[in-house]
């Protein structure tokens, strides 16, 4: 059996983003749960290490933590503990967010490859990135971006990075006249060669986290934000559903809706009798 951090960490953010949205502290109970849990657990280090699994047996609690660290997995404790500075203003978040920060800088921007570029250091060097592995700096990027807007203190640290590391990679986003794609290892000088969603998925979020100067903090309930379904997600031209969902229940409607449904009751009753009856299949 297994723990990992991120499900862990996702919830964590979760419940941190809805106190803030909603400021029902019972959200606010369960990202403390869910961080306390954590901090005791083989998944973090008190150097704010964040690592990503534990394994254990159903007949034995010992642990053993799975020593990669990634970034999405750090990024998520990031934003959760942005988002819960911003909701309680209680010194002990900073304190914690601080802690990752200085953990990331070490581990994601290492002096090696400059302090500024954002590196996937388990995989990149190697190049034994997995498909998924290829897109986690885009987690990272947009989780340090929203930090920014929750907890100000934090951008003195953040901005660089965001602003080398973007520089960095569209240096590389240099494929083919036609198919500009970007590499994957932002910290060196030329594009590696490498194509893949998840480099531009990264490329693209660690751009456009740039902008996070332009555009509003994350909306609360008591700030605009509102919970409303939209189908035509935010366009400015309404979405138009098919008249097939919007005609009135005629009663012609209503009889065919009846009449199947006794017709699929009746199919539903002779199968299963069938299926339960002891006559031999050739009786029938």
């Amino acid at each position: 059996m297994a723990k990992n951090a991120v499900s862990n960490g996702c919830f964590f953010q979760l419940a941190a983003r809805l106190a803030r949205y909603t400021s029902n502290d019972t959200y606010a109970y369960w990202a403390n749960v869910t961080y306390d849990w954590m901090a005791s657990s083989p998944l973090m280090n008190s150097d704010y290490s964040v690592f990503d699994s534990i394994t254990f047996t159903e007949t034995s609690c010992d642990t053993q933590s799975g020593e990669i660290q990634w970034s999405y997995n750090i990024g998520t404790m990031i934003a959760g503990c942005a988002y819960m500075y911003n909701y309680t203003e209680d010194a002990i978040w900073a304190q914690r967010l601080q802690g990752f920060l200085n953990h990331t800088q070490s581990v994601f921007f290492p002096d090696e490859y400059g302090g500024k570029t954002m590196v996937e250091y388990a995989c990149e060097p190697g190049n034994t990135c997995n498909p998924d592995q290829r897109s986690f700096k885009a987690y990272l990027a947009r989780w340090l971006a929203v930090s920014i807007q929750l907890a100000p203190f934090t951008a003195n640290q953040i901005t660089p990075w965001l602003q080398t590391s973007a520089l960095d990679a569209a240096r590389i986003c240099t494929g083919a006249a036609d198919d500009p794609t970007c590499g994957r290892q932002w910290y060196i000088a030329t594009n590696d060669g490498t194509q893949d969603i998840g480099n531009q998925m990264a490329a693209m979020s660690i751009v456009q986290s740039n902008l996070i100067y332009t555009v509003s903090p994350p909306f609360s309930a008591k700030t605009g934000g509102n919970s409303s379904g939209d189908p035509g997600a935010g366009s400015a031209t309404p979405l138009q559903l098919p008249n097939v969902y919007t005609e009135p229940v005629t009663r012609a409607y209503r009889v065919a809706a009846w009449f199947l449904t006794a017709l699929l009751l009746l199919a539903s009753a002779a199968f299963t009798y069938f299926l339960l009856s002891e006559k031999d299949l050739d009786d029938w």
